[in-house]
């Protein structure tokens, strides 16, 4: 298996040509509604290069990943789960948060989440996930394997399959 330094590596080449998503593109915003967390989100991330993402700068602000556009979401998930892949105790919910954003709508099987289904949410999630190029998948399942690997050494009780996501992303990256 590879180290996580090596699937850290794999990472930066693959997505070394992801454009940034451009400052009003980043995060999904509701202008004139200072609550919304997705306006934080923005400005939070404004003009960072994924390269430059630590938990110790997003640490408290894990939701923000659920309000990334799909570019946003493209250009920062290696950030992600580089931080993951390097500090996985510490990263431990938030990695829990990027996989489960990854683990496609139509596999949820617990009912609280089946009741979320809809056809509004399957296309947000495959604008999503239909960003990545081939080398960006193959870094990713990568990455996957790797903490599905870390989730069984520890034992932790996870909600997010870890193992059956790797292997889902296998089959999409063999399409």
């Amino acid at each position: 298996m590879k180290t996580a330094e090596k699937i850290c590596s794999d990472l930066e080449v693959a997505f070394a040509n992801r454009p940034y998503p451009g400052d009003d593109f980043i995060a999904d915003t509701a202008e004139g509604d200072p609550s919304y967390e997705g306006n934080d989100a923005a400005e939070f991330f404004k003009g960072m290069d994924w390269k430059d993402f630590s938990w110790s700068e997003g640490w408290a602000y894990p939701d923000f990943f659920a309000f990334l556009t799909p570019k946003g979401f493209a250009y920062y998930l290696p950030g992600f789960l580089k931080a993951s892949l390097l500090d996985f105790d510490q990263a431990f919910e938030v990695t829990q948060t990027v996989c489960f954003t990854l683990t496609p709508v139509e596999t949820w099987e617990q009912p609280a989440l089946v009741k979320m289904r809809s056809d509004g949410l399957l296309q947000y999630q495959k604008n999503k996930l239909d960003e990545f190029s081939q080398p960006e998948r193959k870094a990713i399942v990568s990455a996957l394997h790797y903490l599905s690997y870390e989730y069984k050494k520890r034992n932790f009780i996870t909600e997010v399959p870890y193992e059956e996501l790797a292997l889902y992303w296998d089959i999409l990256d063999d399409v």
